[in-house]
């Protein structure tokens, strides 16, 4: 309501001002270049990330994987050499379901070399491969404009 909006507006502005600048370029593509050469001539390089939001379909995955591969490209154009890593969490690529029942089977099953996919079934065993294939090509993208991968560790 308006007590909602009233008392927001100040509180955006205390995080803006506090918290906004330790974790974030900008708010657009166009501050985040100015900061990055500002660092850059500082000789301070990046690990650069753009938050994408996990999802349950294919779409969303695709989708994902074609913003990562944008900021890759505007990362390796506007900013070359600025940039060391590039984060990814592996739910921007992959079924967050997935991923916990891996762990629980790895929790329950506890195979000694740690391997998941003897107790996976055949839909498990696609949806891993599906995912495989997204992590390599986005590991494989950034390789070759010089970029690293940073894999951002989940929960699970």
């Amino acid at each position: 309501g308006v007590v909602g909006n009233v008392a927001a507006k100040p509180l955006i502005y205390l995080v803006r001002k506090q918290y906004f600048p330790l974790f974030t370029g900008g708010e657009n593509i166009d501050e985040c270049i100015r900061l990055a050469k500002k660092y850059y001539d500082n000789n301070i390089r990046l690990i650069i990330d753009n938050s994408v939001e996990e999802g349950h379909t294919r779409e969303v995955y695709e989708r994902n994987l074609a913003l990562k591969k944008q900021l890759i490209d505007v990362s390796s154009s506007k900013l070359p050499k600025s940039v060391l890593y590039m984060a990814i969490k592996m739910t921007a690529l992959s079924s967050p379901t997935l991923l916990e029942e891996m762990t629980s089977i790895l929790n329950t099953k506890t195979p000694s070399d740690q391997d998941p996919t003897p107790f996976m079934n055949e839909e498990q065993m696609n949806e891993l491969d599906y995912t495989l294939s997204n992590l390599t090509e986005i590991c494989q993208y950034s390789k070759d404009r010089g970029i690293g991968v940073w894999l951002d560790a989940e929960q699970y």
